[in-house]
């Protein structure tokens, strides 16, 4: 049969038609205007069935133009009020049914927090407190700030003026030091004066202090001096020689300003590198487009710091200081569009250190990077060759030939002192307040991808608290976050969307991350992919308070894991948590592999799957999930759970919603939102508590009882005091005393560090009393001990452990065998004497060393049957430093820092062993302890040998204040690659 064909006409077919809604406010309180907007395709005509809480459903015609229309409702009563949108063609017709949850003013007191959140050293710090869902009560607010993480109040925010109209409270506060630089989180404390009630708020991450700029010269054309130079290709005068000006001290406030041209470079926008590292510390350096080239022209940063990556990874740029940085910025009125090609808008290396790239520059506004169309580019930042301690914020990637950011110094057999097993580290990376939009590839790639040991032999380097938080993710190819090889993780506010369009099947997941750490708070939708591959790295990782929506027919997550033997293993030690979340896709999970693990957990999630998933997957244990089956039934799943919109990836809980009780572990004390739990007994399962607090849900609390006291054996006549309690609420206040009825005795804030000292030797009775938080005091218990006479102190401490070895701590104490187990780490650890009392601390006090147990292999000699001075596993931890070439003198060594010692004569044994066959380590080792200015090495007795040593201690005496430095390397003139270990060290006052 011939075709058709139709000559001078156009056919077309309509198609089904499709219809889209949302509202702007699903929880209004009674007297409020609610809109509802529309959207339809293949439309014709609409009409709309509302409802406004006076009993009847009002069904008008439609405004339908340009494929939209929109409708507003006057909310006369509380109830569960439906909306219905129907479109409609001549062939079909669809309704979207919205249901809005009206309610009546509150009498307890709900609320929002914002605040400006880039805040500079020297300028105000506000946060607005704007009451919500109809409370207008008398109250009394509190805003404080805390450093990110930590318990102690920071400061606390004054107001500043009466409220608004509309009911929203301002407060303010400086941050004038620069040592006030940092990240904060804010709680919010409302009291409502009639019930006594107290809800309070914590926004983690909310406010980041960042430094202070340089005030500018008045006149930039004189009184600068040249810090350095560089050349570069012109349009307009071939080469050319740049100058990076400098203005030292300017209007006397400490701070220096610098300008810098980013010139046109070559046909790749290549040039000089700029010696930034030369600059003084507290320089703002004030990026320029050259005034003479044509605009615009792509131009790249490539600076450089005054080490080179490829010979060594000493600081680049050690002027810079964490309160003193190099501020890099610019002075553009608006958005900066910063054209860019080849391989790297931003390209810092050479060790280049304590960076803050500040994209809000002088008038606060931003930089926009979009690369020269037509032609080659790549990554967009490159923070690569040694780079640390990098802040960046105010920016939007958008569009690059690879990733949005590559943060990593890629392992090379070539340059050692990179390796994992040297200790190297890429620290402090903060990445917050920016975009990262239309990558081919992934949005940031943080770390080297692999986490094993490579063909060489050694592994990537460590990174150590990274911050990734309050940027946005739409439309990357590959994977929006990766990261790897990671530490002291947190990634939280992100909002990711439309990522992974490129659909390729290794790389499209959401998160491809293997790191420690936690992930919460962000939201992920509308996304071409699964949620992701994301595995703990070394101890453990948590992912709470997320909104996890995978693409459509992808399923959430996918895990597989094989022995390197391929037997069949059972772990131990990785901890993997996954509670309070919404996560949405075809199935929960794959798992493959040979190996299980014993602590992963899924807790109080909400779990809706389009094949129907009624159990957690494989290994994975937990209760208070809930399960449902649904795909694209948005208004049936709305209905079931009470929740705002989950079309719009809306998932507020109503106050009766089921997910408001349906947990069983609170294990998040703050919601999504920030709020703190309202429940004593009663969980949530995902990440939000209901609109407002359920009063009619039995929440029936037991007072709290002290059961008894406990108190630890000691002889410094200082005893760690143990609250024994039981009762729906956890103590806030305690006392403790001598005298049975502790008489004057003042309250003192609650923690799980209680101590009392005696004022003498002998039998002793101590009394204490516990307070919760509703007020309620327990009756007084007492304890007996005996304090003995003080006896010489000695303390072992076994360095080189992982901290999955030790139970995820930092340091445990190992009761029977009398030692510390520590985690060797730039974080001070408390270790005991071997009584079991507290002594001081160690810490990892330069970057180098790296723990054996980390690094698979190089551990210290064994007997094989624990016959040695301590087990095996002891005697084969150990912490070294591997150093090759030729030691001109003694400056690149490990340093520990024990303080905390009460003034006196010590003396310091090592324990150092390593399993080998290098016949010159001993000759060319070199310990040292270091008092103040005084350096003492430590000798070696006749016969000493490191290698396979199973005996044999090295020892020194030493006067001390406070504390001491523990040095350990390669002497002066040693030569070749050898590697120095320091497996035990003990501690004992003279």
């Amino acid at each position: 049969m011939a075709k058709e064909v139709y000559t001078g006409k156009l056919k077309v077919q309509i198609g089904r038609v499709q219809a889209s809604a949302i509202s702007d406010n699903y929880f209004p309180v009674v007297g409020q205007t609610v809109k509802i907007d529309a959207s339809t395709k293949w439309g014709q005509s609409s009409e709309w069935q509302t409802q406004d809480g006076g009993g009847n459903t009002v069904t008008t015609a439609g405004k339908l133009t340009l494929q939209k229309d929109s409708k507003e409702i006057m909310i006369s009563a509380a109830g569960e009020l439906q909306q219905k949108f129907i479109a409609r063609n001549y062939l079909t017709e669809t309704a979207v049914t919205k249901m809005i949850y009206a309610m009546i003013p509150q009498v307890l007191p709900y609320f929002d927090v914002t605040s400006n959140e880039i805040v500079r050293v020297g300028d105000i710090s506000t946060v607005t407190v704007a009451l919500k869902n109809g409370y207008t009560g008398d109250c009394e607010i509190t805003v404080k700030a805390y450093k990110e993480n930590e318990a102690v109040i920071n400061r606390t925010f004054s107001s500043i003026g009466r409220p608004s109209i509309d009911y929203k409270y301002g407060y303010s506060t400086t941050f004038s030091e620069a040592s006030d630089r940092g990240i904060y989180d804010i709680e919010v404390d409302v009291k409502d004066i009639t019930s006594g009630i107290t809800f309070t708020k914590r926004i983690n991450k909310l406010v980041t202090i960042t430094p202070k700029l340089c005030p500018k010269p008045d006149d930039t054309s004189t009184g600068y001096e040249v810090s350095s130079t560089y050349d570069s290709m012109t349009t307009y005068s071939g080469k050319k020689v740049f100058e990076i000006r400098l203005w030292r001290n300017v209007n006397d406030t400490g701070l220096n300003y610098a300008e810098a041209i980013l010139p046109h470079g070559d046909a790749i926008a290549s040039y000089e590198r700029m010696k930034i590292g030369l600059l003084p510390a507290g320089t703002t350096l004030c990026l320029k487009l050259d005034p003479e080239e044509p605009e615009p022209y792509a131009c790249r940063f490539l600076p450089t710091g005054i080490t080179e990556a490829n010979v060594t990874n000493e600081n680049g740029s050690p002027n810079f200081t964490y309160e003193q940085p190099l501020i890099i910025t610019h002075d553009n009125k608006e958005v900066w569009n910063w054209v860019w090609r080849y391989y790297g808008a931003l390209s810092i290396s050479n060790n280049l250190r304590n960076i803050v790239f500040d994209g809000r520059g002088y008038h606060n506004t931003s930089i926009k990077f979009t690369p020269l169309s037509g032609s080659v580019y790549n990554t967009c930042i490159f923070l690569v060759g040694g780079t640390s301690d990098w802040e960046m914020f105010g920016c939007d990637v958008d569009d690059a030939g690879f990733a949005g950011i590559s943060a990593k110094t890629d392992p090379n057999a070539g340059n050692p002192w990179f390796w994992r097993e040297n200790g190297w580290e890429m620290t402090n990376l903060k990445i917050h307040h920016c975009t990262f939009q239309n990558t081919a590839g992934e949005g940031v790639y943080i770390g080297y991808y692999g986490t094993g040991t490579l063909a060489g032999g050694y592994q990537p380097h460590l990174l150590r608290g990274l911050r990734l938080y309050r940027c946005k993710f739409f439309h990357t190819g590959f994977d929006p976050v990766q990261i790897n090889n990671s530490v002291s993780t947190e990634v939280c506010y992100l909002d990711i969307e439309q990522c992974c369009f490129k659909q390729e099947v290794n790389q499209a997941n959401t998160f491809s991350c293997t790191m420690d750490g936690k992930v919460y708070n962000c939201k992920v939708w509308d996304n071409y992919s699964s949620i992701g591959i994301i595995f703990p790295f070394m101890s453990k990782l948590e992912m709470y308070n997320n909104i996890l929506i995978a693409g459509k027919d992808s399923l959430a997550f996918s895990w597989t894991k094989w022995s390197d033997d391929n037997t069949v293993q059972m772990d131990n030690d990785l901890v993997f948590s996954i509670y309070n979340n919404i996560i949405k896709g075809r199935i929960i999970a794959t798992i493959a592999g040979n190996i299980s693990y014993t602590n992963f957990s899924m807790n109080d999630n909400v779990f809706i799957t389009s094949e129907g998933d009624t159990e957690l997957p494989g290994y994975f244990t937990g209760s208070g999930n809930v399960f449902i089956q649904n795909n694209e039934e948005y208004d049936v799943l709305d209905n079931y759970l009470k929740v705002a919109d989950s079309a719009n990836y809306d998932y507020q809980p109503n106050y009766n919603s089921m997910l408001v009780s349906a947990g069983n572990n609170a294990l998040s004390d703050y919601d999504m939102r920030g709020y703190k739990r309202w429940y004593n007994l009663v969980h949530h399962s995902g990440p939000l508590m209901g609109i407002y607090k359920d009063t009619s849900i039995s929440d029936e609390s037991v007072p709290l009882t002290l059961d008894s006291i406990t108190l630890s054996a000691a002889n410094n006549k200082t005893v760690a005091v143990t609250f024994n309690y039981s009762g729906s609420y956890s103590p806030i206040k305690y006392r403790v005393g001598e005298v049975a009825n502790l008489p004057g005795i003042d309250w003192k804030d609650y923690s799980g560090n209680i101590t009392y000292t005696f004022a003498s030797t002998g039998d002793k009775v101590l009394y204490g009393q516990l307070q919760d938080v509703e007020g309620n005091i327990t009756a007084i218990k007492s304890a007996i001990i005996t304090i003995a006479e003080e006896a010489a102190h000695k303390a072992v401490i076994s360095i080189g452990w992982i901290k999955s070895e030790i139970n995820n701590q930092s340091i445990i104490f190992d009761e029977e065998l009398k030692i510390n187990k520590v985690n060797y780490s730039t974080v001070a650890s408390t270790w005991k004497w071997s009584d079991g009392t507290d002594g001081g601390t160690i810490l990892k006090n330069n970057a180098n060393g790296i723990a054996t147990s980390a690094s698979g292999g190089m551990s210290g000699a064994i007997t094989g049957d624990d016959s040695g001075v301590y087990p095996d596993a002891v005697l084969e931890k150990n912490v070294l430093i591997m150093r090759t070439g030729t030691e001109e003198d003694f400056t690149t060594y490990c340093e520990a820092l024990i303080s905390g010692l009460l003034p006196g004569r010590y003396k310091i044994r090592l324990y150092n062993s390593l399993k080998s066959t290098d016949t010159s380590l001993t000759a060319t080792a070199k310990y040292q302890i270091v008092v103040g200015d005084t350096a003492t090495d430590f000798t070696f007795p006749e016969g000493y040998d490191i290698r396979n040593n199973l005996t044999q201690w090295i020892e020194q005496e030493v006067t001390v204040d406070n504390s001491f430095l523990l040095r350990w390397g390669r002497r002066e003139g040693g030569i070749g690659t050898h590697r120095y270990p320091v497996n035990i060290i003990e501690i004992e006052k003279i």
